[in-house]
């Protein structure tokens, strides 16, 4: 195939070049009349498993041949012949470190969060793996100097240090990476003696990781070897090769990598020949490129030489750039850009290491029906088995609470075996307002809702809660319990056909669950909230590749960039921190320490990202994406993008965000809406008479005043707000506790008026938190707080005692009018009784101040039942007073003096206010007092209209 050279075989493919088809075009072009033994001796290895995918789909659709033997690099350590030791799995070597990180966590919990022990293992894994194959022992990192570095970097060390020796040579079998490079040093030393004489071509790879230079270097020197660099700049001065070749400062150009591998093979990069002579795109476009990238400090030269690229217009003819005010703008402009180039015919790709980018753009594309082959799969925590799973692991390693019962109930998964989903969903709609209605914690078989009568369902529901309350002392064999469990919710209770693990989702969840099952030993250790740790860790990692997808868009990862191409490409997310990321921290290891030891420095990735971007930019026609905006903050462009708009200038500039302003036009177009329906009025609905409320309490008073819609909505609609699944504390709910509180030590003094003191209330207080309070946090908090304030309340009950008696605590009252016929009720917290008269006593948790009290007539509507016999155990009375008796840090007591004139003045407008509503022809306006937000907001639809707009009444029949 190759004639015979006294120099390494090296060949090139330039940017904008259809990587994978020319490799193919070149190979059958040197080999058009072998026999076909010849051509399947021959090996070609590429860098990845898309590559390989790529190149065996282009030798298909030629004429019948046998195709050579096709391999991804990595696979070199599963030759049987080399007689390797077998590596030891990724995951085994994660728990192992992981089981010593969380020891020295448990000795010293300021090392760090028990929640990122595996986070922090896997990164050490990841660390002596890559020693491996770069050949650095870890006993070398004894001989880093670290005097003059902080503390934090000593520690790293030293924990580092101590561990180390476990990795060694010849001190355990080795991770992937260590058998990679030793099976690249057998299959070299074989070379050594009998070299093959059939074709080994290396194809797509930049040799970013010493194991992989190895092995190109070693190729290029074969007698029938060859490289076939991707996206090699021959645009590129010599000047500049040189630079790069001897200087390792620039190891984020995008064609360092080349230069280096070239340097050790002694090639000058002029001499590199074209694997197939073949044009790019745009030849003036990549040298337009090729001029941005230029290193630091060459860059002055795009001053000089910008004049030289000629017809500067020419480059960029087919280059537009889109500068979305936010990244939703920015994912339907693309999705748009790409559906318009489909529908010319034309190959569409978006290119894009943002993943959120990619999923809002797939979410756009649905709207024309259209679902892109995306080749970066998501990760199985966002799927809908790695959701489910989750979900079933939340419930059974944590505290079970309604909240997340119901979000498992109403996953799609959930039943879905079942031939009666549609009857499971109304019985878990019929479960969930039982449980808003009640505002309970969880089910249980004592309270079911009435509208249940499947004892099937009934029994299978209570039997997955009883499952998920199962003690943590009992779970055993953790990994059996959560897919057995799993299993169970899928198949629900009635007859249960095909399988969680079927689809792509559940196929990875299952092959997570076996890796995590091989390891059950090292797994059977964790507690549950380190299974929940590990669980999070191992389902963000894996990724859920569906098979690929017959559509004319794709999503393409960067990776993807060097060896497959198309007619149209978007280049989303060209901002910093995306494109290129920001660099991974090394938690162990400083920029310093690692080129001490000769590893990888953060630069080489960017570096390969810049390759990345270079070669995607040179396909026929292309469109740079980015938002101007993230959520909350103003975005940097892309370094690579900044360096491309300062060589075309302004004038080009806006000749290229002029076509972007066009397709963002465009996009926004399509968005709009074809008619708008016009804002809701303020609403004032008029009920009819006999619907109107004639009963309410003296707090629902306040809000008929203040604002009649809310009453409307409770009394006529009878819409009740429901209780939320997630209970949490609430003001409402500590002044509810308090209460409770006062009426048992009250209640208490009154049986033994030894018990007036503050053991008495405290002992009261404790076993009311004890009950009443199920968080366990706030129980704490609050219980502390009343202790505070213990003895000032004793102090002033004391008070109380003396000057009057207690005749009433938490008792409802009525008082029924005739004209207007309505009844109003009340249940006061105490009423005492003193020889001047009444005293009403209020409880609060805040005590209102003078302008809150004016506007809330509470007790002054009780003084005026009081005084109309409308409490049962309460001779009717004049009330000398009303106290609000703050229960909070202030020891605040406020009192309130009710005069003949003022109960007089507060029971006309009483009259007049109900009178008015219970009146035939009276609206109910919503927010007649601005300012006070309510329930029923919502429901007013409240933000259409504002407070300043006129209501409109709406007669009601």
């Amino acid at each position: 195939m190759f004639e015979p050279q006294d120099r390494p075989r090296v060949y090139f493919l330039p940017p904008g070049v259809d990587f994978s088809r020319a490799v193919v075009a070149g190979f059958r072009a040197r080999m058009p009349n072998a026999d076909p033994i010849t051509t399947a001796r021959a090996e070609i290895w590429v860098n990845t498993n898309r590559t390989l995918f790529r190149l065996t789909e282009i030798f298909a659709q030629h004429r019948p041949l046998l195709m050579p033997k096709m391999s991804v690099i990595e696979d070199i350590a599963n030759r049987p012949f080399l007689g390797l030791p077998p590596a030891v799995p990724r995951l085994e070597r994660i728990l192992d470190i992981a089981s010593v990180i969380r020891g020295m966590i448990a000795a010293d919990p300021g090392f760090a969060h028990p929640a990122v022990a595996f986070d922090l293992a896997d990164s050490v894994a990841r660390l002596f793996a890559e020693m491996q194959e770069e050949q650095v022992d870890p006993d070398a990192l004894a001989s880093l100097d670290v005097v003059d570095q902080s503390g934090h970097w000593q520690r790293a060390l030293a924990f580092l240090t101590s561990i180390a020796h476990h990795y060694g040579p010849g001190k355990s079998l080795p991770d992937a990476e260590g058998r990679q490079r030793a099976a690249v040093d057998a299959l070299i030393a074989g070379w050594a003696d009998t070299p093959p004489q059939h074709p080994v071509i290396v194809a797509g790879s930049t040799g970013s990781r010493g194991t992989t230079t190895r092995v190109m270097t070693a190729v290029a020197r074969l007698p029938q070897g060859a490289l076939i660099l991707p996206g090699l700049d021959r645009d590129l001065p010599m000047a500049v090769w040189d630079v790069l070749a001897r200087d390792d400062q620039h190891q984020d150009h995008p064609q360092y990598r080349f230069a280096r591998l070239l340097s050790a093979l002694d090639l000058d990069p002029s001499a590199i020949e074209p694997w197939l002579d073949v044009a790019p795109a745009d030849p003036l476009r990549n040298r337009l490129v090729s001029l941005a990238m230029r290193p630091p400090p060459l860059t002055s030269q795009w001053r000089d030489e910008v004049a030289d690229l000629g017809d500067l217009a020419g480059s960029i003819k087919n280059l537009t750039l889109i500068a979305a005010d936010s990244p939703r703008t920015e994912a339907v402009t693309i999705a748009f850009a790409l559906r318009q180039a489909a529908a010319a015919g034309k190959t569409c790709a978006l290119v894009t290491p943002d993943r959120t980018l990619a999923r809002r753009v797939t979410r756009a594309l649905g709207r024309w029906q259209i679902e892109p082959d995306d080749t970066a799969g998501e990760p199985l925590a966002q799927t809908p088995a790695g959701r489910f799973i989750r979900q079933v692991a939340d419930l059974a390693w944590k505290a079970p609470t309604a909240e997340k019962l119901i979000a498992l109930l109403k996953h799609p998964l959930t039943a879905a075996g079942s031939q009666m989903r549609l009857r499971h969903l109304d019985y878990t709609r019929s479960v969930e307002m039982h449980l808003r209605r009640h505002g309970l914690m969880m089910l249980s078989p004592h309270d079911l809702p009435d509208a249940l009568t499947d004892s099937a369902w009934i029994d299978w529901l209570f039997g997955l809660v009883e499952a998920f309350n199962l003690p943590i002392a009992e779970q055993r064999d953790q990994i059996a319990r959560h897919v057995a469990l799993s299993e169970r919710v899928y198949h629900g209770p009635f007859q249960s056909a095909g399988s969680l693990w079927d689809k792509d989702d559940g196929f990875a969840a299952k092959a997570m669950f076996d890796r995590l099952a091989a390891n059950s030993p090292l797994v059977g250790q964790l507690g549950p909230h380190d299974y929940l740790a590990l669980l999070a860790f191992m389902m963000g990692r894996e990724q859920v590749r569906p098979p690929p997808k017959e559509t004319p868009i794709r999503i393409w990862g960067t990776v993807d960039a060097r060896i497959m191409s198309a007619d149209f490409v978007v280049l989303g997310g060209l901002n910093e921190g995306s494109w290129p990321g920001t660099p991974a921290f090394d938690p162990w290891l400083n920029r310093q320490m690692r080129r001490s030891l000769g590893l990888r420095v953060p630069e080489r990735e960017t570096g390969l990202s810049a390759h990345d971007f270079q070669q995607a930019i040179s396909a026929p026609e292309v469109v740079l994406s980015r938002s101007l905006r993230s959520s909350d903050a103003e975005t940097v462009p892309s370094r690579w993008l900044n360096r491309l708009m300062t060589v075309v200038g302004q004038s080009g500039t806006r000749v290229l965000m002029k076509r972007g302003d066009a397709l963002i036009r465009s996009a926004r177009q399509i968005e709009e809406p074809h008619s708008r329906v016009p804002p809701a009025p303020r609403p004032a609905p008029v009920p009819p008479a006999g619907s109107r409320p004639h009963r309410m309490s003296v707090t629902e008073i306040e809000k008929l005043a203040r604002d009649p819609y809310a009453i409307y909505a409770r009394h006529v609609l009878r819409l009740a707000k429901l209780d939320p699944l997630r209970q949490s504390p609430e003001p409402r709910d500590r002044g509810t506790v308090l209460h409770k509180i006062m009426e048992n030590f009250i209640t208490e003094v009154l049986a033994d008026p030894a018990n007036l003191d503050r053991r008495a209330l405290m002992r009261v207080a404790r076993a009311v938190f004890e009950t009443e309070v199920p968080w366990q946090a706030e129980r704490l908090v609050w219980e502390k707080q009343f202790d505070r304030v213990a003895d000032w309340i004793v102090e002033t009950e004391r008070g109380f005692q003396r000057t009057g008696q207690p005749a009433m605590l938490e008792k409802k009252g009525e008082w029924r009018l005739d004209r207007p016929e309505f009844t109003l009720v009340a249940k006061a917290d105490r009423i005492d009784v003193t020889p001047e008269g009444a005293r009403i006593i209020d409880y609060k948790t805040k005590v209102p101040d003078t302008n809150q009290r004016k506007l809330s007539p509470q007790l002054a509507l009780e003084a005026l039942m009081i005084a109309a016999n409308a409490f049962p155990t309460v001779a009717a009375t004049e009330v000398s007073e009303g106290v609000y008796f703050g229960l909070n840090k202030d020891e605040k007591l406020e009192r309130e003096v009710f005069d003949p004139d003022r109960l007089r003045d507060i029971q006309q407008k009483f009259l007049a206010l109900i009178t008015h509503f219970t009146g035939p022809d009276s609206s109910f306006p919503a927010r007649r007092f601005p300012g006070f937000p309510g329930d029923y907001d919502h429901l007013a639809r409240f933000g259409e209209w504002h407070d300043s707009d006129d209501a409109v009444p709406e007669i009601l029949t």
